[in-house]
């Protein structure tokens, strides 16, 4: 009986061993190289490959990168990029005054955030937007429902925030394309909280 798994277990090590071998020989046969990607400074997680004189990168860590819709149906993918831009305007008294940017560590402010979008060739069913703090923490988060094709304006209700730290505020607008499926990153606006 104990020869049996003896047996057994030089098999496994020996498939396992063998299927790290042939990756490799993979790799040296198509002359495929491991090259490292990033994208305004910023590293990506997995590594690409360069295989003759064409790079392919990571598609899924680049969809958030590039702000698109990766749809997979089968075999095909389908990336959709719209053209989404964002402006933060000031709310006071339940009015639309200014243009909004940068904000004093310590202040409460109310603005609003204007989305434009189009080039959209899928319909989308919510749109959700959400603000991290400097750290990364999530302190705003709201979801509006659209079912909405080719092109749109979008005003969020007031948004009341106090920004307590100095930095990055980063807003992120996300699209869903269907009601079971994820959220993609589309764009992102920056307010800077700076020191009074």
């Amino acid at each position: 009986m104990n020869w049996k798994r003896t047996v057994l277990l030089s098999l496994v090590l020996a498939a396992v061993g063998t299927a790290a071998v042939y990756a490799d020989d993979i790799y040296e046969t198509i002359k495929a190289k491991k090259v490292s990607v990033s994208v305004n400074g910023q590293s990506l997680k997995e590594q690409g490959l360069q295989v003759n004189s064409k790079v392919y990168v990571p598609l899924n860590e680049m969809a958030d990168t590039v702000q698109a819709m990766i749809e997979y149906d089968g075999d095909q993918v389908a990336i959709y990029k719209p053209n989404v831009h964002m402006a933060l305007f000031s709310v006071v008294k339940d009015r639309i005054t200014t243009p909004f940017g940068n904000v004093t560590k310590g202040g409460e402010y109310n603005f609003a955030i204007f989305t434009q979008v189009d080039n959209l060739q899928k319909e989308v069913k919510n749109l959700k937007f959400e603000i991290f703090d400097p750290h990364g923490k999530s302190v705003y988060n709201a979801i509006f429902p659209l079912s909405l094709k080719d092109n749109f304006w979008h005003f969020t209700p007031t948004i009341t925030l106090k920004f307590n730290q100095t930095g990055e505020y980063k807003i992120r607008a996300y699209m869903q394309l269907s009601v079971q499926g994820g959220y993609h990153l589309v764009s992102e606006k920056i307010i800077q909280s700076l020191e009074k």
